[in-house]
């Protein structure tokens, strides 16, 4: 009788246990869920392993609720990395998200980042998001984070700030408005050129474009450049703009500081990206269509990695030539939709979402998890698994943003370091 006596209690108590935690789970939910503070609101750490390969990197994802528009990618020290993030929530109001984080080494488990800081824009200025990026101010080793938004009347401003990561809040924050810097109402084109300068194009009363220079070593202040021949290229509008190249309305390419026509026979150009270091550029890129609608790649400038895509190394490629797809072309339909000029490397998103990398690989770039540098453009071996499945939608230096249609989820990945591809961020949107 006693033993089974002894059994009952045992039982009652092992129950009463399993309850208790129990509550103590539901109350926590519920506690979490009315927290006031609006970080807890918006952010949720997910404290399991991303399950992506062998090679588990990340102990914790940040989690946020909305579509992904945008993002950037920065270096900003030598074992640290900055992510933009322009996200649109549930009621169509678009948000900027900034974190820092560190960059991923030797497989190490990653449990040091900074949570996602707000930057809270006025609604009434921002009805839509045109640009962001950023520059360098190398006198107060400072980051300054740009974007240009657009009010409901169809009116620009720029937005400048700064971030304390330590004390996780926006440092600096204001407003420039085009016109009061007299360089228009309409922004146009925002492109970084350099770590400390970008170009603004703006649209005259002529209507023509022009093209102003904005730098932070020059007080910031904008300059404006002026054309040799009065206008930029044929027609005065200009469809893309980077460091070295103009592509105007005609999709005619002209030199910048010449002012001269590029002619690149048979092919309508699309867009232009270069790569460039202190106004000194190492490689430029341009996509072109021919006339069945086919998309073809031309690149030109320093070759020491392999970054030009033509098999060799060494030396510097003087006039714009035709990389060699790989042998099922760009992706399925030869269409490119973007392409990114690095210093040393090269990097391709096509249409359908493949993702190409070619040149120096010394920190394992190009998400193979080895350091062998590449000659000529190669498909990325990419994990093919439930986290990584959909379509690449941006491609950056070495992270790339990926849309699963099913879930309406978008999910950011970082790779490098020697590691594949890891999961640094999801959305959901409803």
């Amino acid at each position: 009788m006693k033993k089974y006596k002894k059994i009952s209690i045992f039982l009652i108590t092992i129950f009463l246990v399993i309850t208790s935690l129990l509550a103590i789970n539901n109350f926590k939910k519920v506690f979490i869920n009315n927290n006031n503070d609006k970080y807890s609101q918006e952010l949720m750490q997910s404290k399991k392993l991303n399950n992506l390969s062998s090679k588990n990197i990340l102990k914790d994802i940040i989690h946020l609720h909305g579509e992904i528009i945008s993002y950037k990618q920065i270096d900003y020290s030598s074992d640290e990395m900055v992510f933009l993030s322009l996200i649109k929530d549930d009621d169509s109001k678009i948000n900027l998200w900034v974190w820092k984080t560190k960059k991923l080494e030797n497989n190490s488990i990653l449990d040091e980042y900074n949570s996602p800081i707000k930057v809270d824009i006025t609604p009434t200025m921002a009805n839509k998001l045109i640009f962001a990026n950023y520059l360098y101010d190398e006198d107060h080793k400072a980051h300054w984070f740009f974007i240009v938004t657009e009010d409901r009347y169809g009116h620009d401003f720029i937005w400048r700030f700064s971030v304390d990561f330590n004390h996780h809040k926006v440092d600096y924050f204001c407003i420039m408005e085009p016109e009061s810097e007299d360089i228009g109402v309409k922004i146009k084109k925002m492109k970084k050129i350099s770590d400390d300068s970008m170009y603004f194009v703006s649209n005259n009363v002529d209507n023509l474009d022009e093209v102003w220079l904005f730098d932070v070593f020059g007080y910031m202040r904008f300059e404006k450049l002026e054309p040799k021949h009065g206008k930029w290229g044929k027609t005065g509008i200009i469809k893309d703009i980077d460091a070295y190249y103009l592509l105007d309305s005609e999709n005619n390419l002209f030199n910048i500081k010449d002012d001269d026509i590029v002619n690149i026979p048979n092919i309508t150009i699309k867009q232009i990206s270069s790569s460039i270091k202190d106004f000194d550029v190492h490689t430029n890129g341009i996509i072109g269509e021919d006339s069945k609608g086919i998309d073809h790649l031309y690149m030109n400038g320093d070759n020491w990695y392999g970054q030009q895509g033509n098999g060799d190394k060494g030396g510097h490629v003087s006039r714009f030539t035709e990389v060699k797809p790989p042998e099922n072309g760009w992706g399925k339909n030869n269409k490119i939709k973007s392409i990114n000029m690095h210093r040393y490397y090269s990097s391709l998103l096509t249409s359908d979402g493949k993702i190409y990398m070619w040149g120096r690989n010394d920190e394992g770039q190009q998400g193979r998890g080895n350091c062998i540098d590449t000659t000529r453009p190669k498909d990325e071996t990419l994990p093919q698994n439930k986290d990584w499945d959909g379509l690449a939608i941006q491609l950056e230096e070495t992270s790339a943003l990926i849309y699963n249609k099913y879930y309406k989820s978008y999910n950011l990945y970082y790779w490098g370091f020697n590691i594949y591809p890891t999961k640094l961020m999801e959305t959901i949107s409803y």
